[in-house]
């Protein structure tokens, strides 16, 4: 079982240092040892490589959150043809400290970390910038981020089959993809794929992609003021009655309902 994350106060010294880094594309990277005194994390941001824990290798993608203690190793290989890109966060701790964080977790949206990562650039290297604050912000997110995926389980348990389908349906979850389109981008057959799925998620590719578009739909309703009709257009719903029932079926109530709880004030109950 994946270690749960435990954010300790009095863990960070200092601030991060932030940078950018894209592997060669005609050789692996080789990997880099994290120094004393040193918490490292790569958030691959594009491409993809092979990342090596234990003498096991998994296959990465955008999303993945490597969070590295010291004596650990940097990731060493790169996919070919389509090498990785990651945002590189240094942190300075006090002592070393056990592991509380899974090695290696996910992040689902790709959108959601490339926006993450320019934030946290532009934040850098903005004139005046309170780095400790943003010290502070970056490893909370991603602590949080870690956290979640650490409930959902564990990416180094997955196939590389199967985490090659999920980057392919965290790309193009909004478009008709057919399952054998995204069978190809797994690399196995239409009913290999759905047998990996039930193994390892317990659900179909159909059903993921569908919770994956109702994800989105619930942040588009609580956080912007598109139409439902427009909501369940982008989420790749073709049809409103669909849309809405499937949201029920998700998350309890119809989408306008959804959307008046959750961004107004909360009605008093007494208790």
């Amino acid at each position: 079982m994946s270690p749960t994350p435990v954010i300790h106060p009095d863990h960070l010294e200092g601030t991060l240092f932030v940078s950018r880094y894209r592997a060669p594309a005609d050789h692996d990277p080789g990997g880099r040892r994290i120094q004393a005194d040193r918490e490292e994390i790569e958030l691959i941001t594009g491409g993809g490589g092979g990342f090596e824990d234990n003498g096991r290798i998994t296959d990465v993608g955008c999303g993945a959150i490597l969070w590295h203690l010291p004596g650990e190793t940097t990731i060493a290989r790169s996919r070919r043809g389509d090498p990785y890109e990651c945002l590189v966060l240094t942190f300075p701790v006090k002592t070393n400290r056990p592991r509380t964080v899974p090695r290696l977790a996910l992040w689902d949206s790709p959108a959601e970390v490339v926006a993450f990562a320019l934030e946290v650039l532009a934040g850098y290297h903005a004139d005046g910038c309170d780095r400790r604050a943003l010290c502070w912000y970056v490893y909370s997110r991603l602590l949080w981020q870690a956290s979640r995926h650490a409930r959902a389980g564990s990416v180094r348990d997955l196939p590389a089959a199967l985490q090659a389908a999920l980057d392919f349906a965290g790309r193009a979850w909004a478009e008709d993809v057919p399952l054998k389109r995204l069978a190809e981008a797994a690399g196995v057959s239409v009913p290999h794929l759905h047998s990996i799925f039930r193994r390892h998620l317990r659900t179909t590719p159909h059903q993921h992609l569908l919770r994956r578009r109702l994800q989105e739909a619930r942040n588009l309703l609580v956080t912007g003021d598109l139409r439902i009709k427009e909501v369940c257009e982008r989420c790749g719903f073709r049809d409103l009655v669909h849309f809405c029932r499937s949201f029920r079926n998700a998350f309890g109530l119809p989408p306008g309902a959804y959307r008046r709880r959750h961004t107004g004030p909360m009605p008093f109950e007494s208790e």
